[in-house]
């Protein structure tokens, strides 16, 4: 395996989320901590770390949950390596729409949430389609909160700002669907209501349903790709 770790920033105007795509085999990291939480998928091999106070390991279909300001540190559990995609959200983005919760479990097995996380990461460093990656990571984000944190609400709970930005779903619709090939950006969107853009995609799927992009087939007879704003 050769050793490689790439570095990715996505930035909405108002969240800033760090990504890396890295695979290492001799590689070792020493004890440290973030500002921010790490959320991550091995998509090859084992990786171990110590974390509060015990040893964890995360193989393939895992999801490795790390708090912000714990320490920890990293390395293959075998000689073969690993490799893995990371996110690195601030909890103001993990949690836009609800209390900050808490993760017991360091490393969950979570098909689901591991194919959401590892979805949005792909499409968020290739770069084609920052509509659909930045819907994506809204969902990713809000599902692995939802999924695997502790004392968070059982249903979302629209605060009154939220309220007033489904109200105007329908309007945000009628925009896009004027003309599909010049459709408003999802920063001219959200501006509209008010929301960074992420907000906005997260109040939009609590509001329709609908767990992409407002793009999307509002009829449900077409496919994905029917409206494709630009990036």
């Amino acid at each position: 395996m050769t050793e490689s770790a790439t570095w990715t920033r996505v930035d909405d105007g108002r969240f800033q989320v760090d990504l890396l795509t890295a695979d290492y085999q001799r590689h070792a990291f020493t004890r440290h901590s973030h500002s921010t939480f790490a959320i991550g998928v091995v998509v090859c091999g084992v990786e171990q770390f110590h974390y509060r106070g015990s040893l964890h390991r995360a193989g393939v279909g895992t999801l490795a949950i790390l708090e912000p300001d714990e320490p920890h540190d990293g390395q293959a559990a075998d000689p073969n390596g690993w490799a893995y995609r990371v996110f690195y959200p601030p909890a103001d983005l993990l949690f836009e729409d609800g209390p900050r919760a808490h993760f017991a479990d360091a490393v969950v097995h979570d098909s689901r949430s591991v194919h959401l996380i590892r979805s949005a990461h792909e499409e968020l460093t290739a770069g084609v389609d920052q509509f659909a990656a930045h819907s994506k990571l809204v969902w990713a984000m809000s599902a692995v909160a939802r999924r695997h944190g502790d004392g968070r609400p059982a249903g979302p709970v629209l605060s009154p700002r939220d309220a007033a930005a489904a109200r105007k779903i329908a309007e945000i619709r009628d925009r896009l669907t004027a003309d599909l090939r010049c459709a408003p950006s999802l920063r001219e969107l959200a501006a509209g209501v008010e929301l960074s853009p992420f907000h906005l995609l997260r109040v939009f799927r609590d509001a329709t349903g609908f767990p992409r992009t407002p793009g999307w087939s509002w009829s449900g007879s077409a496919g994905p790709g029917t409206c494709s704003p630009p990036a």
